[in-house]
């Protein structure tokens, strides 16, 4: 059995930038497939975020790109969304970490630090 590290020829001490780019071949895609981006952090006012970036494959082939963006305090859910794009407003870098769907993005600035 491989782990992700061996499968994809990585190894967990030494990360490589394509480690967080597109790892699907984008010219291949299989329905089932899927990816995912995602940072959270806890802001100075208490409150908690969470915002991922997501490709699926569907079953007939097609590219589905969509967004969640999470924000709570410590009593409730302040905004809980899911945010779908068209395929053609998505683009997933397959070297390093530039995902862009619609106007939204993630990026690695300078690599591994």
């Amino acid at each position: 059995m491989h782990t992700n590290f061996t499968y994809f020829g990585s190894n967990p001490a030494d990360p490589q930038l394509w480690a967080d780019a597109l790892r699907l071949d984008a010219d291949n895609f299989s329905p089932g497939q899927f990816e995912w981006w995602y940072t959270d952090g806890h802001l100075s006012d208490g409150t908690t975020f969470v915002a991922s970036f997501h490709l699926e494959i569907r079953e007939n082939g097609i590219c589905l790109p969509f967004m969640t963006l999470n924000f709570a305090n410590q009593t409730h859910i302040i905004q809980d969304e899911k945010i779908a794009f068209e395929a053609t407003a998505a683009s997933f870098d397959p070297q390093v970490c530039d995902v862009r769907i619609g106007p939204h993005f993630f990026r690695s600035i300078d690599g591994f630090k």
